[in-house]
C-alpha cells in the first residue's frame, strides 16, 4: 500500500516522520523538517525552508526550495536539485546527483568502495558556467 503524505501550511513548521513501505511526498510547508525511513522514497520539496534526513534505501528527490540542507544516509539515491542554495552532505555508496543550482556545495562519504557517478553544473558568482563530472 502507497501513503501519500501532501503538507501544507503558511505559517506553521512541519515535521514529517513516515515508517511505510512506499511514500510519496509533497512539501508545500514554509519551514519543513523531515525524516525518511521508508524503503522506497519519492520526494517533491517546494518548501522555502527544507531540512531533510534520509535512511531510506532508495530515495528519488526533486528539490524546488530556495534553502535546503539535506543528509543522505541511503544505498541508492537520485537527486535533481533547482534550488537557489543547497548544501548536501552523502553517506550513500550510490549516488547520482545533478544540480543546477547557482550555489550548490556537496560533500561525499562513501563506506564503501562502490561506484559514484557525479554531475554538478554550478553557475559560479561571475556568471560563468563551470562543469565538473566525476566517476
Amino acid at each position: 500500500e502507497i501513503e501519500l503524505a501532501l503538507l501544507f501550511s503558511l505559517s506553521t513548521f512541519s515535521l514529517s516522520f513516515s515508517l511505510s513501505p512506499h511514500t510519496l511526498n509533497l512539501f508545500l510547508s514554509p519551514h519543513t523538517l523531515n525524516l525518511f525511513l521508508s524503503p522506497h522514497t519519492l520526494n517533491l520539496f517546494l518548501s522555502p525552508h527544507t531540512l531533510n534526513l534520509f535512511l531510506s534505501p532508495h530515495t528519488l528527490n526533486l528539490f524546488l526550495s530556495p534553502h535546503t540542507l539535506n543528509i543522505f544516509l541511503s544505498l541508492h539515491t537520485l537527486n535533481l536539485f533547482l534550488s537557489p542554495h543547497t548544501l548536501n552532505l552523502f553517506l550513500s555508496p550510490n549516488t547520482l546527483n545533478l544540480s543546477l543550482s547557482p550555489h550548490t556545495l556537496n560533500i561525499s562519504f562513501f563506506l564503501l568502495s562502490l561506484p559514484k557517478i557525479s554531475l554538478f553544473f554550478i553557475h559560479s558568482f561571475s556568471n560563468i558556467l563551470s562543469s565538473f563530472i566525476s566517476i
